[in-house]
């Protein structure tokens, strides 16, 4: 049986992420590019985009600071917005990943090591 059957839990992006552009295009925005970018912007077209996936990768020590920064920023906006408890992130989402793994809001509880990915607790 699907877990997206059960009666207990929200999911708000699944198969299908238009269905939440639908609904609002705001949060598809925001979980669009957390997701794929690990930065909060809830427009299309986001100014400092480049300028974080940079901050993302550079190697002497200031993305760990970033990580912090927009770990707390994906954090309030996962539990304020999404009112999510919990992140399900493949091996793909590497910034997304990085600032999980590096910030205090977030938990791994399980990583699947076959398929790649890892659940995380939204602290």
């Amino acid at each position: 049986e699907l877990y997206y059957y059960s009666p207990r839990d929200n999911y708000s992006m699944g198969l299908e992420p238009r269905f939440l552009y639908t609904y609002s295009p705001k949060l598809y925005w925001l979980a669009t590019h957390i997701s794929n970018d690990g930065y909060v912007c809830d427009v299309q077209a986001c100014d400092d985009l480049k300028q974080a996936a940079i901050k993302a990768f550079v190697k002497d020590g200031s993305s760990l600071a970033w990580a912090k920064d927009e770990g707390d920023k994906i954090a309030t906006v996962l539990v304020g917005q999404f009112k999510a408890s919990y992140v399900i992130a493949g091996k793909e989402y590497l910034v997304l990943n990085y600032i999980m793994d590096h910030n205090s809001h977030f938990t791994r509880e399980l990583y699947d090591n076959q398929y790649g990915y890892a659940v995380y607790k939204v602290n």
